[in-house]
């Protein structure tokens, strides 16, 4: 994606006309200095994680802005302004000065995963068994690619975690059946994927993605929800909000591989990188993040997923992942 990306960069430039515009651009700056740092770590060695580092943590602050301005409508063609686009990096950069990642990088840590403020309730995948995967999808479900998504891991013959926002779910009653009855698992991705980490928020908002939407899927599905993801991944620091998901009876699930098909539409370099990330885990295995919700994350996951399938990787659902390492009765390990 480096050369062609900063090609599409530079020619995109030229008509950037609105906010979210010229964060389009920044994010497309940020996802090519993230894949040239992940080649520098892998010709180190660097099993650090990079979803630790600031550049990442841009790389999110640029998304929440984007869904920010989402509504926001290109005017046409207007000449591309230098001053504008810093300042647009400036907010963005200040919001990713509060969201803070924290990935386990220990390589024999084996503790016992449950409802928790404490890193026991937040898991990473950095402990997970070595060789094993678990492949989740956020932000659905969509009313065509979702069930797409639901075909390959089926006709794959592995289960993956779709983690939901209650809105969709509840307006696609229909395809959330399709997930459950291929044998998929279901998971809470909040009610309307607002930014929960954002210090504006106030504790009704925050009940109501957390708890009213927990009540809401579980209501719509009768399945008991155990497993949260925050919208972006921010705010797994707060412990107001760890304690919120907890005390639901819910571990937060956070990922070591960030795939950003959220962004990048080449189904060809999502797996790169995707792999790429892989091969740095400290024991080649992990929690695999895509979205349901785009159609290069159809074609990409589905590549990812015969590579992995063919190298003989095992994939196994979160919560099967959370029972071996709990030493309790599973059907995958």
């Amino acid at each position: 994606m480096k050369v062609l990306g900063l090609m599409l960069l530079l020619a995109s430039s030229l008509m950037a006309s609105t906010e979210k515009d010229y964060a389009q651009l920044y994010a497309d700056e940020l996802i090519n200095n993230f894949d040239n740092l992940l080649d520098q770590k892998l010709l180190l060695n660097d099993q650090e994680s990079i979803l630790t580092t600031e550049l990442y943590a841009q790389l999110i602050a640029a998304r929440t802005y984007i869904e920010a301005k989402e509504h926001q409508k290109e005017r046409g063609y207007i000449e591309f302004n230098p001053q504008k686009f810093e300042k647009i990096k400036a907010k963005i950069n200040h919001i990713a000065k509060d969201i803070k990642i924290e990935i386990d990088n220990n390589k024999e840590r084996s503790s016992v995963i449950y409802p928790s403020v404490s890193s026991a309730g937040n898991l990473t995948g950095n402990t997970y068994p070595r060789g094993v995967w678990s492949l989740t999808y956020d932000d659905g479900p969509h009313a065509s690619r979702t069930e797409m998504t639901v075909d390959n891991v089926y006709s794959s013959g592995i289960k993956a975690t779709y983690f939901m926002l209650t809105r969709n779910a509840k307006s696609l009653p229909k395809v959330v059946d399709a997930v459950l009855d291929a044998g998929n698992e279901l998971a809470l991705h909040s009610y309307t994927h607002q930014n929960l980490g954002s210090s504006s928020r106030t504790e009704r908002e925050l009940n109501y993605e957390i708890i009213t939407a927990k009540k809401d899927l579980e209501n719509l599905t009768n399945r008991k929800i155990k497993l949260f993801r925050l919208p972006y991944g921010a705010g797994t620091r707060n412990s107001n909000l760890r304690q919120k998901i907890a005390g639901q009876n819910m571990v937060h699930v956070f990922w070591n591989i960030d795939t950003l098909d959220w962004k990048d539409k080449d189904p060809n370099s999502i797996v790169a990188r995707s792999l790429k990330q892989m091969a740095l885990t400290p024991k080649k295995s992990g929690i695999i993040l895509f979205h349901d919700i785009h159609s290069q994350s159809v074609t990409a996951s589905n590549m990812l997923v015969q590579r992995m399938l063919n190298d003989g990787l095992k994939f196994c659902t979160v919560s099967e992942v959370v029972s071996f390492l709990n030493n309790q009765e599973q059907n995958c390990l």
